[in-house]
């Protein structure tokens, strides 16, 4: 399988400009990660890679009638997944672009499944990883790399996982794969319609005192709902319970 990263470069020069010493980085980051991934299908964008994409190849993915591109992939996902794949990427974009990486430092991994062939549903593994950063520190173009990987996990099922180099990341990394962890299998959580409008309050940085005037119960109350909810909830504590009932949407 031949890979033209020339081809490639070429195309992502016409829609940004970068310097030569620039154009020279870009170039070893994409050589160095393709030969790493031979990816089946691969694609280079921004942030909003379904709005910004600056060169797309299908090198192997089997697309069968359909147009060999990112819109006929995500056309293509499995009803009962685009949902579920839509806030695990909504987590993991804003994730992204609060924290400051360094260019190839992580590698965002997400495993889905999709009909391109119709009746012949496939497992699809997602790799991306950031290639530059914009003069504010966020994200500015990426590398998406796709692999049919059904012979080693045809599972209907969604999988995330981050791999990462860089020590310094690592409790941000593993708050980042418990959030989505949450939204792929979200622990029940059993809240009273009262306990719901005060765990919303404490959401939005309100304190005891605070939500007793607003609500117009007593400060000890409050408390009281807190502590039941973190109790029969079996939480480490009232941020662990905010953080599920995000992920289900009950705040």
């Amino acid at each position: 399988m031949s890979y033209y990263l020339q081809e490639l470069f070429e195309q992502y020069q016409i829609g940004r400009d970068t310097s030569p010493s620039e154009k020279a980085l870009l170039l070893k980051k994409l050589e160095e990660f393709v030969g790493w991934e031979k990816p089946d299908f691969a694609l280079i964008g921004g942030p909003a890679v379904e709005k910004v994409i600056l060169f797309q190849k299908n090198y192997s993915l089997d697309f069968g009638r359909k147009v060999p591109n990112a819109n006929s992939i995500m056309a293509s996902i499995v009803s009962e997944q685009v949902e579920i794949l839509q806030k695990v990427d909504s987590a993991t974009f804003k994730f992204a672009m609060q924290n400051s990486f360094e260019p190839m430092e992580c590698l965002f991994e997400l495993r889905f499944n999709v009909e391109l062939v119709k009746g012949d549903v496939r497992s699809i593994l997602r790799k991306i990883s950031i290639l530059s950063m914009d003069k504010n520190g966020q994200p500015d173009l990426a590398l998406l790399s796709l692999n049919d990987v059904t012979q080693l996990s045809s599972a209907r099922s969604v999988g995330f996982n981050v791999k990462h180099n860089q020590d310094s990341h690592n409790q941000i990394i593993e708050d980042l794969k418990l959030h989505i962890a949450q939204i792929l299998s979200p622990q029940p959580v059993l809240l009273t319609t009262r306990e719901i409008d005060i765990l919303r309050e404490v959401a939005l940085g309100l304190t005891s005192q605070d939500i007793s005037i607003k609500l117009n119960i007593a400060k000890s109350t409050v408390d009281t709902h807190r502590q039941n909810m973190i109790r029969k909830n079996d939480a480490q504590n009232i941020t662990t319970v905010i953080n599920r009932a995000k992920s289900l949407g009950l705040i």
